[in-house]
């Protein structure tokens, strides 16, 4: 396991982004993205809600059981993928807190033993119990996890902002139990579409080095937004909490950059509220998410980006490749 290190980025230049910008960006983003249209002034910006469900399990006493809640059902898809997961011991019950897409409409829990047997059962409210002894699945390998991905959008070296929100996409993983008192997720590079020298902060710390670097290509080139991904993310770094009901869809994360005459600029979610720097989107149920090419626009990659834009309660499956102009995203990977 890699132990995140925050590591601080320390400059005599530094300087946070205007509330002029802040206005300039809301009224552009209107106006390129969303068509002329209002932004939803209680938007949150994710395609995703932490939600808690309860697991009882009572089946063989004293035994540890790992479950897993998922996109779909282990038992006839091999490649399930978890959104939470929780050790329980038999008689307990435990919270287990999932980032659970809003659009998803059936989600599974499966429950395996030590021996690698387990049983499966579809998850119709926020509360389930295992209590049968008789299981139906048996897998070489447990579900891996979901992820998440923050799609970033900043201005680029000409100082303006092109609303394909692919200048740097971070997957981050479902949460996942080390024991009762320790939980994590790991960070990963995706794909870098801004030719700015930028780096990743979480609650104003740095996290490992430069995207760019990190992706090994150079600062002024981009990465797996030009037609599909031809490289495999890398991992930047892993974030450890002490209870289990962190919410990763709304992680402390904001951006330095630096300009061509050595300024620093700290980039937060504030900076240009109420329009996002970033888009916090689900991974599908192979944990993937076909983002914008570069030099494209989300509104129009993604026709119902605008009604989930102006109201986001509505158009919550904006984001899946089906709802997408195929030519304006990322091949599939």
């Amino acid at each position: 396991m890699v132990a995140l290190s925050h590591l601080f980025f320390v400059t005599s230049c530094l300087k946070d982004m205007s509330s002029s910008s802040s206005d300039d960006g809301a009224d552009t983003f209107k106006a390129l993205v969303l068509a002329g249209n209002e932004i939803d002034p209680n938007h949150t910006w994710s395609t995703a809600t932490n939600t808690p469900i309860k697991v009882s399990v009572d089946l063989q006493e004293g035994q540890e059981y790992q479950v897993f809640i998922c996109l779909t059902d282990p038992a006839t898809d091999s490649e399930a993928k978890f959104l939470g997961k929780g050790t329980i011991t038999s008689g307990e019950t435990k919270t287990i807190y999932i980032t659970k897409p809003k659009d998803a409409t059936k989600l599974f829990a499966v429950c395996f033993n030590n021996e690698g047997f387990g049983v499966s059962q579809p998850l119709t409210g926020d509360e389930i119990v295992f209590a049968s002894e008789e299981y139906n699945l048996y897998r070489k390998e447990m579900p891996y996890y979901n992820s998440v991905y923050y799609a970033f959008e900043i201005p680029g070296s000409n100082t303006s902002r092109d609303y394909d929100f692919n200048d740097l996409i971070l997957q981050v993983s479902a949460i996942h139990n080390i024991n009762d008192t320790t939980y994590t997720c790991f960070l990963n590079i995706a794909a870098v579409g801004t030719d700015v020298e930028t780096y990743l902060l979480y609650d104003g710390n740095q996290i490992g080095i430069e995207i760019h670097e990190r992706m090994g290509i150079d600062k002024k080139n981009t990465v797996n937004t030009s037609g599909g991904v031809t490289q495999e993310p890398c991992f930047i770094g892993e974030l450890t909490f002490k209870t289990p009901d962190v919410d990763i869809t709304s992680l402390p994360f904001s951006l330095n950059t630096v300009t061509s005459t050595g300024t620093i600029e700290t980039i937060t979610p504030e900076s240009y509220s109420p329009a996002p720097l970033y888009i916090v989107v689900s991974g599908d149920t192979n944990g993937k998410w076909r983002w914008v090419k570069e030099g494209g626009n989300i509104g129009l990659a993604f026709p119902k980006f605008v009604t989930w834009g102006t109201n986001q309660q509505n158009g919550t499956d904006w984001y899946q490749s089906s709802n997408a102009i195929s030519s304006h995203i990322i091949k599939a990977w």
